[in-house]
């Protein structure tokens, strides 16, 4: 009986963390497209001025 409730304590940890470590990739995965967009509307932007 205690080894089912460690188990399940385990797994359930085991799944929280994974689901974080999920949002957290997910998070920066959208950050780094956003600053790659912004870069090149910046980089966009800076030679249609200086045409």
């Amino acid at each position: 009986m205690v080894s089912k409730s460690l188990l399940t304590l385990s797994f359930s940890i085991c799944f929280s963390s994974s689901t974080t470590l999920f949002v957290r990739f997910s998070i920066l995965f959208t950050w780094s497209i956003m600053i790659d967009f912004y870069q090149l509307l910046c980089s966009q932007l800076l030679q249609y001025l200086s045409v």
